[in-house]
């Protein structure tokens, strides 16, 4: 497993953290919030510490809409300990943005410099 960052770890455990926590909180408000804001701490260190550093405008509109994305699950986790519904629509936004960008953003990520052939 020589291609899997540590980046990739932690973007994979906590986002199952995040995924149990908003399933989890329909039974249990409490348990469902830690858990999901357990999951949320790592995946925002996670995607400071990988953000884009390049000169391509396209791949900074994308990491903006990505920090974006981010603000709105950090919000989304405060509406759940606040005990508001609106979270979900937050989640909502935030896991659809981040669906197109995976899909819009290319797969050459060397900081707008190419590869040497």
């Amino acid at each position: 497993m020589k291609g899997i960052s540590k980046y990739d770890w932690v973007f994979a455990v906590s986002a199952l953290l995040m995924l149990g926590g908003a399933v989890g909180y329909m039974w249990n408000h409490e348990a469902g919030a830690i858990c999901y804001t357990v999951g949320l701490v790592p995946m925002c260190w996670a995607r400071i510490q990988t953000r884009y550093t390049g000169n391509d405008s396209r791949q900074k509109h994308l990491t903006l809409l990505l920090m974006l994305a981010l603000a709105c699950y950090i919000v989304s986790a405060w509406l759940m300990y606040t005990g508001r519904n609106w979270w979900v629509l937050l989640l909502l936004y935030a896991s659809v943005t981040e669906l197109v960008i995976a899909w819009r953003r290319p797969a050459d990520q060397t900081g707008g410099k190419k590869a040497e052939e």
